[in-house]
């Protein structure tokens, strides 16, 4: 994330090693108050926390300092808040501490959600001078191309881009979210500690499809038109009809080509890859005229059946789908199927290769209505060299 914060994992040294702490821009950013065994075991831990976060200041001056207690300190039960707050006082940088429970288990989601509604919440900056009301993306999928496309049709509108979250996000940008005056999200039901915070600040907030494919991105379109009272760019018709033309084509090429798409299979804080169920890519590949069976992981129970069904059907879909246990049970049930091409989480690429049917993977698939053409002409590919 650009910007000028910093990061204090309060603990032993080796506890930043739960960091990607030697690669990416913010590496820099990432300190460590390097308690001593001796220092947890007497409890001798405001100290080492007082003087680094005195030394951040000093040094670089960063615009927020987050300070993160691992394992031993929750283990010992330092209230470390009660420095933070002290020295945020006194040197007027915001800083904020988390008492991450390391040993405590928590879901993904939860953690990220908490991330989020902490970002937001760090010294939240007063509503822009310009008055301009504002749109912010949060949860959607981000790619230079899409964001740029998403900007030009604002263009000549009365609303200004506020930021694509998370991704995409400066820590500024963070700080802003709490006054955008619309904020369109992917699954709110991912963000509840967000949520409430916005639903205290911020303006009209609007649940929105994936934009995914040329049906869910007119979707958002639509939605981002009733925002504003002014039209948006007329360059989105011009986009619009490139799309709905390679639709058109690959449909006629393509259509009825069996496809399986696996569901379920990521864990990772791509929050467009496991928003609304997962399913934000299903209408890009049936509006293209292929025949999904989703492959779901999961119990393959036969109780759990009416609960896949549910899922579905909460989302407007009603499609085939079978159930497998886990990654390594993958292979059979693709091979089962007798598809001719396969869409399945990156990581499970050799158990998918294994069966001989193409493969492509969810992340390759690219937003917007710039991203159309990318989907259709790697999808053709795929097909034409398994021919």
């Amino acid at each position: 994330m650009p910007g000028r914060f910093a990061v204090v994992v309060h603990g032993e040294y080796d506890c930043v090693n739960c960091f990607k702490h030697n690669a990416g821009r913010s590496s820099w950013q990432y300190f460590s108050t390097r308690l001593s065994e001796g220092q947890l075991t007497s409890g001798e831990t405001h100290g080492p926390l007082r003087r680094c976060l005195e030394l951040i200041v000093e040094h670089d001056a960063p615009d927020a300092i987050v300070v993160l207690g691992t394992c031993p300190v929750e283990v010992i039960g330092d209230r470390f808040e009660t420095v933070v707050e002290a020295v945020s006082a006194e040197t007027q940088v915001p800083m904020v501490a988390l008492h991450t429970s390391g040993l405590k288990l928590s879901t993904q989601q939860d953690m990220l959600d908490w991330c989020f509604d902490t970002l937001a919440g760090i010294d939240s900056a007063s509503p822009d001078a310009n008055n301009q009301s504002g749109v912010a993306l949060l949860g959607m999928p981000h790619d230079a191309r899409g964001t740029a496309e998403f900007q030009q049709v604002l263009e000549g509108t009365d609303l200004a881009f506020k930021g694509s979250f998370p991704r995409g996000a400066t820590l500024q940008d963070w700080k802003n979210l709490p006054n955008a005056e619309h904020v369109l999200v992917s699954d709110q039901g991912m963000f509840p500690r967000l949520m409430g915070r916005l639903e205290q600040t911020a303006g009209k907030i609007t649940e929105a499809p994936l934009p995914y494919g040329l049906e869910q991105s007119m979707a958002v379109y639509k939605l981002l038109s009733t925002m504003t009272s002014d039209p948006l760019n007329p360059h989105l018709e011009i986009l619009q009809k490139k799309a709905a033309k390679n639709v058109s084509d690959f449909r006629d090429q393509w259509s009825g080509t069996r496809m399986a798409l696996g569901i379920r299979m990521h864990n990772s804080n791509q929050f467009d890859m496991v928003a609304r169920g997962g399913l934000g890519h299903v209408r890009l590949f049936t509006e293209l005229g292929l025949d999904v069976t989703l492959l779901i992981q999961g119990s393959p129970d036969p109780s759990m059946r009416p609960v896949w069904t549910e899922l579905l059907a909460e989302h407007g879909l009603q499609l085939p789908f079978d159930v497998f246990p886990g990654p390594y049970a993958v292979g059979d049930c693709l091979a089962r199927g007798n598809y001719q091409i396969a869409c399945v989480a990156d990581w499970m690429h050799h158990q998918a290769t294994d069966t001989g049917i193409p493969v492509i993977f969810s992340h390759q698939m690219r937003p917007w209505l710039s991203g159309v053409t990318h989907n259709v002409r790697h999808l053709s590919r795929k097909l034409e060299t398994s021919q």
